[in-house]
């Protein structure tokens, strides 16, 4: 599956923002606020999907047979096999643009840049031949020492979010309706260089219950592009929500 990491996480109280959250002087890290005060979470994610064999980097040959997945690819087909594991749950998609890093016995390395014409879980057919960005062709061959990278740009976003208590197990299911809490956006970062505008997202579903109204209008979330970081994409998420309390019945 893609890789997501929380580069960052801020909350925001209203009290001490002001009403529209026209500052942002006061962060915390942790959740904390009176019950039915807005919060504004700022949250700062990176996304990623790679494929890579085991081990990396290049071993001796020697060494192996230790390992359980290689990757060959074989020139006249554009086709690249993996002997174990699946590009699919790796994040990668017919028409992806990646990029493709392998080193040799003597420690040289290059990135070869491709288009995905057709796959299944374990080949990948390209376009065309995968290519330096000096003109030089991916050779055949088995390789134990290889990464591929995807690098299409990230242009939509699905948001889950839900409030439980500190004991529980992260859910986004509402717990006063069991409705799901979710929030979807695309167009993001579109364009070259890509755009950073920040584009509001709506809501998933029929259901307005858990839905906290902010200043105006029905709009809670809000993504936008950041910036390429290594092989991560970054995206910023601000989310506006109630600090509401639940009651638990015990027996």
């Amino acid at each position: 599956m893609p890789k997501i990491v929380v580069n960052s996480l801020k909350f925001y109280n209203q009290l001490k923002e002001g009403a529209a959250f026209t500052t942002s002087s006061y962060p915390n890290y942790n959740l904390a606020g009176a019950v039915g005060e807005r919060i504004r979470a700022e949250i700062i994610i990176n996304v990623s999907w790679e494929s890579i064999t085991t081990p990396l980097p290049w071993v001796s040959p020697a060494d192996r047979t230790a390992y359980g997945n290689c990757f060959t690819y074989t020139v006249s087909e554009k086709k690249l096999e993996r002997s174990s594991g699946s590009f699919r749950m790796d994040g990668f998609s017919v028409n992806d643009e990646i990029k493709l890093w392998w080193g040799d016995t003597n420690g040289d390395s290059s990135w070869y840049y491709a288009t995905i014409a057709a796959m299944s879980d374990t080949i990948i057919y390209f376009v065309t031949n995968p290519i330096t960005l000096g003109n030089v062709d991916l050779v055949s061959g088995q390789f134990y020492n290889m990464q591929l990278i995807g690098i299409s740009p990230l242009t939509a976003l699905i948001f889950k979010y839900g409030l439980v208590p500190n004991d529980e197990a992260f859910g986004d299911y509402s717990k006063v309706s069991q409705n799901e809490q979710a929030y979807y956006t695309s167009g993001i970062g579109t364009g070259s260089p890509r755009d950073t505008t920040t584009i509001e997202m709506t809501k998933i579903g029929n259901y307005l219950d858990w839905l906290n109204k902010p200043i105006t209008g029905n709009i809670n979330a809000k993504c936008s592009y950041v910036q390429d970081v290594g092989n991560y994409q970054q995206f910023k998420i601000v989310h506006d929500f109630l600090n509401i309390f639940y009651y638990f019945s015990h027996n």
